[in-house]
């Protein structure tokens, strides 16, 4: 039986950044990946000599940790620039921008957001500033937390589309701690809502909310691929573990081929069996319970675990070329309220004017293929929805309606089915997760890492990922 230092299973940015950890401790880790390449989420794409995201594009601010990382790697961190925009797609459809402080909560009242509200639903909205601070603090939900503070039609028109489509979930299922970390903590120090969103962002626009890297965020996991290998770390793509069990000296790992498919990754045989002496488990909540499973200390944790269900998520990366774009009539893009009707305008969940949010796009693009071109992104899939196959030709449509005028050319596109990638963090999947977390910390040289059990995002994951074995 092959022997290595350590193993782990799952070749996305929470496995590798648990690798490049190990690697700073003297490990030479084996990555397993069932897949053909490594990043997960994170993934990039050539469009005329131009590399883009497809994936992931930014990590919040508040990430000290995914910073200090890039810093550490040689990698620019860079600020976002444009507005931000709220379309709701019902009727005729409508745009109006989105309330600069967190998730839509205004961090003044004077933001131009706050058009959108009437005369009475503002006046509902400031009564935040004068009732009691413990008044909804402990809301464990966004939707209960924003409603009783400012109102529903504040948590409708405000917050529902920022919150619910970055997170792809009902405000109902988000815990405020894991999507607003410190929200309820500002609101009991400040007195009200409005101001813990300032006390968090700034009362003023100028902190930017998110980060990415200068040259896409997909530089992240080839950065760290790149400095596994120098290490002497080894990759093995197109590997899949099937089980795992506890025995003398660490874990005893089986795994088998796999070949591409058309839904996915599909076994292709050559079981075998390795020894880890350490474990990591990077992989998805489905496969990683399984494997789980195998351990009799974590065995009665993770039986009969429903992991709640997220959206079926599709993205659409259209290269095109308009003049009109140059003026960024929408910003640095649109976030697109859930639809109240069973015929919307566009299922669309989102639109990102690539090329205008990150500088050194739109820089790149006009030097190599040309003046008045652009990237615009656009994402499909809230949970609850029923999953839909999209198209280039459907996101150009789609695009023309959020615009509010198609591109005059379509120059290449790009889609990409993600599948189940993001499990909402309900307050019970929370609490089990932590649970699992604590069982893990007493199994010796095993580490359990991903955003199923971290929180959704950079911010929750990568700091986890590299806090190595607790």
């Amino acid at each position: 039986m092959e022997t290595f230092e350590a193993v782990v299973l799952g070749g996305g940015i929470a496995g590798l950044s648990a690798a490049y950890q190990l690697t700073k401790q003297d490990i030479r880790p084996l990555v397993v990946e069932q897949r053909g390449s490594c990043g997960g989420l994170l993934v990039g794409a050539d469009f005329e000599g131009v590399r883009v995201d497809l994936g992931a594009e930014s990590f919040a601010a508040r990430a000290t940790e995914v910073r200090e990382l890039c810093q550490e790697l040689g990698l620019k961190e860079v600020a976002p620039t444009g507005s931000s925009w709220i379309f709701a797609p019902d009727g005729q459809g409508q745009a109006t921008r989105i309330a600069h402080g967190v998730l839509g909560i205004p961090a003044n009242l004077e933001d131009p957001a706050l058009e959108a509200l009437t005369a009475d639903e503002r006046a509902r909205l400031e009564l935040d500033l004068t009732m009691p601070a413990e008044v909804g603090a402990d809301a464990k939900t966004l939707d209960i937390l924003v409603a009783t503070r400012m109102g529903e039609a504040a948590l409708e028109k405000l917050v529902a589309p920022v919150a619910g489509g970055i997170h792809s979930a009902p405000l109902n299922q988000l815990a405020v701690d894991t999507v607003a970390p410190g929200l309820r903590k500002a609101l009991l120090e400040t007195g009200s809502l409005v101001k813990a969103a300032a006390k968090l962002r700034g009362e003023k626009p100028g902190k930017p909310a998110v980060y990415s890297i200068e040259g896409g965020m997909f530089r992240l996991p080839e950065t760290l691929l790149a400095k596994l290998t120098e290490a002497g770390a080894q990759v093995a793509t197109h590997t899949r573990a099937q089980a795992i069990a506890q025995v003398e000296g660490g874990f005893a790992v089986t795994v088998h081929d796999t070949k591409s498919g058309k839904t996915g990754p599909e076994d292709a045989g050559n079981e075998r069996t390795i020894l880890a002496k350490r474990l990591v488990v990077a992989v998805d909540s489905e496969p990683a319970l399984k494997l789980l499973a195998g351990i009799e200390p974590l065995t009665q944790i993770v039986e009969g675990w429903q992991v709640p269900r997220g959206a079926d998520m599709c993205g659409v990366t259209l290269c095109v070329r308009d003049e009109r774009l140059d003026q960024a009539p929408r910003g640095s893009g649109m976030l697109v309220a859930a639809p109240t009707t069973d015929n919307p305008v566009t299922w669309a969940k989102a639109l990102t004017h690539y090329s205008c949010k990150w500088q050194w796009a739109g820089s790149e693009l006009a030097e190599k293929v040309g003046a008045h071109t652009h990237i615009l992104r656009l994402s499909y899939g809230r949970r609850g929805e029923q999953p839909r196959s999209h198209s280039v030709q459907e996101a150009v449509a789609d695009a023309a309606i959020l615009l509010g005028f198609e591109p005059a050319e379509v120059i290449d596109g790009k889609v990409i089915h993600w599948g189940q990638a993001i499990v909402p963090h309900t307050p019970e999947h929370r609490e089990r997760a932590a649970a699992l977390k604590k069982a893990v910390a007493d199994v010796q040289s095993l580490q359990v890492v991903g955003a199923w059990v971290a929180g959704t995002g950079l911010a929750a994951v990568v700091p986890d990922a590299l806090k190595g074995e607790e």
